[in-house]
Protein backbone atom coordinates (compact mmCIF):
# COMPACT_ATOMS: atom_id res chain seq x y z
CA UNK A 1 0.00 0.00 0.00
CA UNK A 2 3.20 2.37 0.45
CA UNK A 3 4.81 1.63 -2.87
CA UNK A 4 2.90 4.75 -4.54
CA UNK A 5 4.75 7.02 -1.67
CA UNK A 6 8.16 5.36 -2.37
CA UNK A 7 8.17 5.45 -5.92
CA UNK A 8 7.52 9.32 -6.01
CA UNK A 9 10.25 9.83 -2.99
CA UNK A 10 12.48 7.54 -5.49
CA UNK A 11 11.16 10.01 -8.45
CA UNK A 12 12.57 12.78 -6.31
CA UNK A 13 16.02 11.42 -5.30
CA UNK A 14 15.60 9.69 -2.16
CA UNK A 15 17.32 7.21 -1.42
CA UNK A 16 14.80 4.80 0.20
CA UNK A 17 16.21 1.07 0.19
CA UNK A 18 18.85 1.97 3.38
CA UNK A 19 18.73 2.97 7.07
CA UNK A 20 19.53 6.75 6.43
CA UNK A 21 17.12 8.19 4.35
CA UNK A 22 19.19 10.55 2.00
CA UNK A 23 18.92 13.07 -0.98
CA UNK A 24 20.50 11.52 -3.92
CA UNK A 25 22.24 14.07 -5.81
CA UNK A 26 21.78 12.20 -9.14
CA UNK A 27 18.44 14.56 -9.14
CA UNK A 28 19.57 17.49 -9.05
CA UNK A 29 18.35 18.22 -12.59
CA UNK A 30 15.30 19.61 -11.32
CA UNK A 31 12.87 17.92 -13.35
CA UNK A 32 8.85 18.15 -11.83
CA UNK A 33 7.99 15.38 -10.32
CA UNK A 34 4.12 14.39 -10.41
CA UNK A 35 2.50 13.04 -7.34
CA UNK A 36 -1.29 11.99 -7.23
CA UNK A 37 -2.87 11.38 -3.91
CA UNK A 38 -6.02 9.59 -2.84
CA UNK A 39 -7.52 6.36 -2.54
CA UNK A 40 -5.12 3.13 -3.26
CA UNK A 41 -3.05 3.17 -6.12
CA UNK A 42 -2.38 6.35 -5.59
CA UNK A 43 -0.45 7.83 -2.51
CA UNK A 44 -2.42 8.06 0.35
CA UNK A 45 -3.73 11.25 1.43
CA UNK A 46 -2.38 11.35 5.08
CA UNK A 47 0.92 11.52 3.42
CA UNK A 48 0.15 14.43 1.88
CA UNK A 49 1.48 17.23 4.08
CA UNK A 50 4.56 15.02 4.93
CA UNK A 51 5.58 14.97 1.57
CA UNK A 52 4.98 19.22 1.16
CA UNK A 53 7.27 19.55 3.90
CA UNK A 54 9.82 16.94 2.61
CA UNK A 55 9.26 19.21 -1.46
CA UNK A 56 9.76 22.00 0.59
CA UNK A 57 12.63 21.28 2.70
CA UNK A 58 14.52 20.14 -0.20
CA UNK A 59 13.27 23.01 -3.18
CA UNK A 60 12.45 20.07 -4.91
CA UNK A 61 9.96 21.25 -8.21
CA UNK A 62 6.52 18.81 -7.31
CA UNK A 63 3.04 18.93 -8.62
CA UNK A 64 0.47 17.19 -6.21
CA UNK A 65 -2.75 16.48 -7.05
CA UNK A 66 -4.76 15.28 -4.22
CA UNK A 67 -8.44 13.99 -5.40
CA UNK A 68 -9.73 13.63 -1.22
CA UNK A 69 -8.33 16.06 0.33
CA UNK A 70 -8.45 19.31 -1.04
CA UNK A 71 -8.86 21.44 2.15
CA UNK A 72 -5.25 20.55 3.23
CA UNK A 73 -4.04 23.00 0.57
CA UNK A 74 -4.28 25.34 2.69
CA UNK A 75 -1.37 24.40 4.60
CA UNK A 76 0.37 25.73 1.92
CA UNK A 77 -1.68 29.00 1.90
CA UNK A 78 -0.48 29.36 5.62
CA UNK A 79 3.01 28.67 5.00
CA UNK A 80 3.43 30.21 1.92
CA UNK A 81 1.82 34.03 4.25
CA UNK A 82 5.11 33.18 6.56
CA UNK A 83 7.73 32.39 4.49
CA UNK A 84 8.63 34.50 1.74
CA UNK A 85 10.12 32.15 -0.60
CA UNK A 86 7.03 29.93 -0.97
CA UNK A 87 5.04 30.39 -3.85
CA UNK A 88 1.97 28.40 -4.76
CA UNK A 89 -1.02 28.06 -7.45
CA UNK A 90 -3.65 25.62 -7.71
CA UNK A 91 -4.70 25.44 -11.29
CA UNK A 92 -8.19 24.58 -12.52
CA UNK A 93 -7.84 20.71 -12.45
CA UNK A 94 -7.21 21.14 -8.60
CA UNK A 95 -3.03 20.56 -9.30
CA UNK A 96 -0.63 22.23 -6.82
CA UNK A 97 2.15 23.84 -7.82
CA UNK A 98 5.16 24.77 -5.83
CA UNK A 99 7.33 27.19 -6.61
CA UNK A 100 10.37 29.10 -4.86
CA UNK A 101 11.77 32.22 -4.88
CA UNK A 102 15.83 32.26 -5.31
CA UNK A 103 16.52 33.64 -1.92
CA UNK A 104 18.48 31.89 0.97
CA UNK A 105 16.33 32.63 3.92
CA UNK A 106 13.64 30.61 5.27
CA UNK A 107 10.86 31.43 7.43
CA UNK A 108 11.29 34.99 7.10
CA UNK A 109 8.08 35.95 9.40
CA UNK A 110 7.70 35.25 12.80
CA UNK A 111 4.73 33.05 13.82
CA UNK A 112 3.35 31.97 16.84
CA UNK A 113 0.39 30.21 16.19
CA UNK A 114 -0.15 27.78 14.08
CA UNK A 115 -4.24 26.38 13.13
CA UNK A 116 -3.50 22.53 11.77
CA UNK A 117 -6.13 20.73 10.10
CA UNK A 118 -4.74 17.27 12.33
CA UNK A 119 -1.45 16.05 13.50
CA UNK A 120 -0.35 15.52 10.12
CA UNK A 121 -0.21 18.88 9.15
CA UNK A 122 1.20 19.96 12.64
CA UNK A 123 3.80 18.06 12.11
CA UNK A 124 4.71 18.82 8.58
CA UNK A 125 4.60 23.02 9.54
CA UNK A 126 6.87 21.79 12.52
CA UNK A 127 9.29 20.63 10.14
CA UNK A 128 9.33 23.39 7.99
CA UNK A 129 9.84 25.71 10.65
CA UNK A 130 13.64 25.45 11.11
CA UNK A 131 14.46 28.68 12.94
CA UNK A 132 11.56 27.44 16.00
CA UNK A 133 8.83 30.44 15.39
CA UNK A 134 6.10 28.39 16.12
CA UNK A 135 5.33 27.87 19.95
CA UNK A 136 1.64 26.82 19.45
CA UNK A 137 -0.47 24.57 17.87
CA UNK A 138 -4.85 25.11 17.91
CA UNK A 139 -7.20 23.11 16.05
CA UNK A 140 -5.24 19.83 15.78
CA UNK A 141 -8.32 17.06 15.37
CA UNK A 142 -7.37 13.17 14.61
CA UNK A 143 -4.71 12.97 17.21
CA UNK A 144 -5.11 9.22 17.66
CA UNK A 145 -6.34 8.32 14.45
CA UNK A 146 -8.12 4.81 15.78
CA UNK A 147 -5.90 4.10 18.36
CA UNK A 148 -7.31 4.68 21.82
CA UNK A 149 -4.29 5.17 23.70
CA UNK A 150 -1.24 7.45 22.85
CA UNK A 151 1.20 4.19 23.91
CA UNK A 152 -0.64 2.30 20.79
CA UNK A 153 1.14 4.76 18.39
CA UNK A 154 4.71 3.45 18.97
CA UNK A 155 5.70 2.32 22.24
CA UNK A 156 8.87 3.27 21.15
CA UNK A 157 8.35 6.60 20.85
CA UNK A 158 5.41 7.38 23.51
CA UNK A 159 7.61 5.99 26.09
CA UNK A 160 10.58 8.25 25.77
CA UNK A 161 7.86 11.04 26.32
CA UNK A 162 8.25 12.80 22.96
CA UNK A 163 4.37 13.32 23.22
CA UNK A 164 2.98 16.21 25.10
CA UNK A 165 -0.98 17.04 25.49
CA UNK A 166 -1.81 19.15 27.73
Amino acid sequence: MIDPLLGVLAKLGFDINSNIVSPNPVNDKGELVEAKCGFYPKICSDWQPLLVALCLNYKLRIDIHDEIFENRYQLIKHISSVNDNVLYDIDSKNNLKIRYKNVNTVFSKVMKTFDCLNIRDGAAQLILSKNGTITTFTNIIQIFRGYEYIEQISPNVASKGRFLFE
